[in-house]
């Protein structure tokens, strides 16, 4: 037994040793790879991150419900509760003295209880897809302070694990000198003490995070923002302030960077649920969208407001509206299904919920709720929804796609392992927010990586469809060793992103071809409706226009295009007992079927006055020949 696993072990049996007295348990933390001692330094750029990894622990946990506590809008403590499952004295102490060591997935630790009993990869009791599990989710806090408290407890024991947790600073300087001795990275200390409980079936996990670092606090106030909203030039700062100011906030700060909440413009009313608040920072997120503009969760939100978005896209939680598999053919009726040996995609035809249809899996997340400041955190995707636009065709078009690849007869050193996923594809004319734009891969339900906007690096001419997507991959099975540690971003060179990229590309391509069908069989019924109301509208004026020498509109001249021909276009009248023959010729290229209602009703009113009789075959020839030519002139 190594020298940290004894330590570990002494220091939990330390920890029971002081159940019910006043005496605490002291340890100092350590790193198992020297590397990850830079985490106490913070990985991450943005603070929900480290919140994210925090609720993320607590689903892997069995927690039914989180509740986050920022203290907004002062921002000085954050508290993460949950009602998972809760801590043992050897959990607590596995955690602290293995640092980047996650003992999730590892048979070696199963006799701490944090996964399944047979499959190291769910969690204990629901059996949820683990999220974590690199092991340094709990430190992420390191991105918002030195100094926090965990506090977890157990079902069915009397009294609370309380661990008071002080991280370290590091230098370049110290990290090059620790290296050099080869010794492990002292990032912390913790003191453990127990204190009693008086509801002895409670359990879950506290987080308490305090004297957050003014970096921290200054960017949930956006005080980089509301910073660039002052000038000395009195002429300039209306248009400054309203160029930068978001569309909503939780207020706006004074000279000392405190939040002015009267000046506040929420999303929602304080009277609202805690759902309907997040349904309403959607819609009217959603409600700036324009003709001509599109929103921006970057410029319309405030960074509190963004950060509870951000953690909508990125938690295993339900969505704002019907999830894939709860889509139905009553709602969308464009609906294809991915062919992955085939060039084109198939269309849907079969009525119902399509997860059933395609025999989906269900959404990860329906048990577990996130309460950010009383407001429920909601993925915010919707899959069927209208946009403002001047397109031509404005129906939402639907992608399921399914991917395994047989990988059994290959050595998992080379592939990664196994790979499996479900991806919805979405078109539509606009994507809003734009910052949905591309493809977002979702591992058991969670990411820590938003949109890639270039689509897994897809390369396409046409420029606009990229602005016309957006796509979820869920991985049912692999690819975490393809995420970089961060997990934020991820390795380019796993073969599963490899995988996963190609089989995107090329059902990108069957998607394009569906859209490009669309799009040109609607400028067609668009274009065919236009010339009718054309030929009606004109048809009436030849109609209505009174003359003494014809009175039957039905016998007068018409002609129409004869396109047997390949060099040429021949333009023939239809019989009738006056003119037995009409003809022109020219070239295709200057004539085409929306020019023809023009020329009809000129013809027309030239024949309802009989102007047309006395000129010869040759003549009526030229003059049709003319009339194309004037007609069909390209300015």
């Amino acid at each position: 037994m190594s020298n940290v696993q004894d330590n570990c072990d002494s220091f939990a049996k330390q920890i029971k040793e002081n159940i019910g007295s006043t005496n605490k348990a002291s340890t100092v933390l350590k790193t198992d790879q020297k590397v990850l001692a830079r985490i106490t330094d913070g990985i991450y750029r943005h603070v929900y991150s480290a919140i994210r990894e925090l609720i993320c622990n607590s689903y892997d946990a069995d927690a039914e419900k989180v509740y986050v506590d920022t203290d907004c809008p002062r921002f000085n403590q954050i508290t993460v509760r949950d009602d998972g499952n809760g801590m043992s004295e050897e959990v607590l102490s596995n955690l602290l003295h293995h640092i980047g060591g996650s003992a999730k997935r590892n048979y070696k630790q199963k006799d701490l209880g944090i996964f399944a009993e047979n499959d190291p990869t769910l969690s204990p009791v629901k059996r949820r897809k683990l999220i974590g599990k690199i092991g340094i989710g709990l430190f992420s806090v390191a991105q918002l302070t030195r100094d926090f408290t965990i506090i977890t407890k157990q079902a069915g024991k009397n009294y609370y694990l309380v661990a008071d947790i002080k991280l370290k600073n590091f230098s370049e300087e110290q990290i090059q000198k620790i290296e050099e001795r080869g010794a492990d990275f002292e990032t912390g200390t913790v003191d453990v003490y127990t204190v009693p409980a008086d509801n002895i079936e409670a359990h879950g996990t506290d987080i308490i995070v305090r004297n957050l670092k003014r970096s921290a606090i200054d960017q949930l106030k956006s005080v980089n923002i509301w910073n660039q909203t002052t000038t000395d030039d009195d002429d300039d700062i209306n248009s400054i302030i309203n160029e930068i100011k978001p569309a909503f906030h939780i207020g706006e700060i004074d000279n000392e960077h405190n939040i002015i909440k009267e000046k506040a413009n929420l999303p929602w009313k304080n009277t609202e649920s805690s759902r309907d608040k997040f349904v309403s920072l959607y819609q009217n997120l959603i409600d700036l969208q324009t003709n001509d503009k599109y929103p921006s969760i970057e410029k319309n939100l405030d960074s509190y407001l963004k950060m509870l978005w951000i953690l909508g896209l990125s938690l295993p939680v339900e969505y704002i509206s019907d999830s894939p598999e709860e889509l139905s053919s009553d709602e969308c009726k464009y609906v294809y299904e991915i062919q992955n040996n085939e060039t084109s995609s198939k269309k849907i035809e079969t009525k119902g919920k399509y997860g059933d249809i395609l025999n989906l899996h269900s959404q990860i997340g329906n048990d577990f709720k996130v309460f950010v400041d009383d407001v429920q955190i909601l993925r915010p995707i919707k899959f069927i929804e209208e946009t403002k636009t001047d397109a031509q065709f404005k129906d939402n078009i639907i992608f399921y796609g399914k991917f395994e690849p047989d990988l059994s007869t290959l050595d998992p050193e080379m592939t990664g392992g196994k790979l499996k996923l479900e991806a919805i594809i979405k078109w539509a004319p606009r994507i809003v927010p734009k910052e949905h734009v591309g493809v977002s891969i979702r591992i058991n339900g969670a990411s820590g990586a938003l949109f890639d906007p270039e689509f897994m690096n897809w390369q396409l001419a046409e420029y606009m469809l990229k602005k016309q997507m957006t796509i979820e991959i869920n991985i049912l099975d692999g690819f975490e060793s393809a995420l970089n540690i961060d997990r934020e971003s991820f390795n380019f060179a796993h073969p599963h992103y490899q995988l996963v990229m190609r089989w995107l590309h090329k059902a990108l391509r069957q998607v394009v071809n569906v859209i490009k069908s669309k799009k040109k069989k609607k400028k067609e019924e668009i274009n065919k409706s236009t010339l009718k109301n054309t030929q009606e509208f004109l048809s009436n004026i030849v109609a209505n226009t009174p003359s003494s020498v014809y009175d039957d509109n039905e016998s007068l001249v018409k002609l129409e295009i004869n396109d047997t021909e390949k060099s040429e276009l021949k333009v023939l009248r239809y019989t009738n007992n006056r003119i037995k023959e009409l003809t022109a010729t020219t070239d295709k290229k200057k004539i085409d079927e929306k020019y023809m209602p023009k020329i009809n009703a000129i013809i027309s009113l030239l024949d309802k006055f009989a102007l047309l009789d006395n000129l010869s075959p040759n003549q009526k020839n030229d003059l049709v020949e003319a009339l194309i030519k004037i007609i069909a002139h390209d300015n």
